[in-house]
This record gives C-alpha cells, sequence and structure tokens, in this order.
C-alpha cells in the first residue's frame, strides 16, 4: 500500500473516531467494543404549529424522557386536538413505529384527580383514552399504547420511549415582544 493511502485511511479512522463523519458529533455517538454506531435512531418532524422529536433509542421513565426534551430545548409533548392526534399516529405508522408506547407531557402530579398537560399547565380538552383510564391514582403519567390510545402508568417505574415538542413560533412571537410585569411580594 502507497504511503499516501495509509495516510488518507489513518485520517479516515481518526475521523470516524472522532464521529466527524456524517456530521455526527461525539455526544450522538455510541462507541462499544467493535464498532461505532449512532446514539440516535430518532426522528424529527414538523406537523402543524409543532416539531416534533420522536425519542426511539432508549426507553426512559417520565422523568428522564422530560429531561431528554428540555435538553433539547423542547417538552414532552401535550396532545390537544384530534387533528394532532391522528397526524401523529399516521406518521408512526408510516415510520413503521405505531408497535412502541410514548411518554407525553400528561399527568396527575399536580392533582391525583386531574391529568394535567404539564407542557402547557392545562387540562386536556380532547382525549383519546383507553376503556377504563384514566386511573386515578398518584403518580400516574400519560403514555400511549401501540394503537396510539391513551392509558396512565406510574412515572418513575415505567419504561417507555418518548414524544418532545415545541411550537414553531414563540409565545413571544417571532421578535419577542413579551411584556413582563414585575410584581414585588
Amino acid at each position: 500500500m502507497s504511503s499516501i493511502l495509509k495516510l488518507l485511511t489513518l485520517f479516515g479512522l481518526i475521523a470516524l473516531l472522532n464521529g466527524n463523519i456524517l456530521g455526527a458529533s461525539k455526544e450522538n455517538m455510541a462507541v462499544t467494543k467493535d464498532k461505532i454506531i449512532p446514539r440516535t435512531v430518532s426522528t424529527s418532524i414538523v406537523m402543524g404549529e409543532k416539531q416534533y422529536y420522536i425519542g426511539t433509542f432508549q426507553k426512559l421513565n417520565w422523568y428522564e424522557a422530560s429531561l431528554a426534551c428540555a435538553k433539547r430545548g423542547m417538552t414532552l409533548t401535550a396532545i390537544e386536538s384530534m387533528e394532532e392526534n391522528d397526524n401523529l399516529r399516521k406518521f408512526l405508522y408510516n415510520q413503521s413505529l405505531m408497535e412502541k408506547g410514548y411518554w407525553t407531557s400528561g399527568s396527575n402530579l399536580a392533582d391525583v384527580n386531574q391529568y394535567t398537560w404539564m407542557a402547557t399547565g392545562s387540562t386536556p380538552i380532547y382525549t383519546n383514552w383507553v376503556a377504563a383510564e384514566p386511573e386515578i391514582v398518584e403518580s400516574k403519567c400519560v403514555c400511549t399504547n401501540e394503537l396510539f390510545k391513551w392509558k396512565t402508568e406510574v412515572c418513575a417505574d415505567t419504561k417507555q420511549y418518548y414524544i418532545c415538542s415545541r411550537p414553531l413560533l414563540p409565545p413571544c412571537g417571532v421578535k419577542g415582544a413579551c411584556r413582563f410585569s414585575y410584581y414585588p411580594f
């Protein structure tokens, strides 16, 4: 092998180990004994007025999933309409991801008798519950089943994939026109 070819092979190997091939970064690569594999097999998509991130690499409990979304500048999603629910279900079906369950931002952590979207602070207006749900038991969070119907599971114990989202338009508008008031105690 010529010395130039050996040099190119060496540089290619170094780039691969550093995760610089195909725009990968160190935090998006997992190194095993025999190979380097991408950490994220997840999907990002814009639908309607939200950008979604579908976390399908690793099952997490609800708190871990919330943290994973926050690291992306997102929250676990609040499914606020039948159209949004159907669009997500169809997207997951078309991506062959329907057989998985996904965390949403719904929970009864603030009030055991009422489920709330933690992403928005609002009570769900549209619902898509499985029969006999929601359960009124402490520390339950909302996830989907394999048909994309909603059910409740124990937030800390159950591991699920997750759906993050964020609005495309910031709450203050494109120019950041929020007006904040200061109220002393």
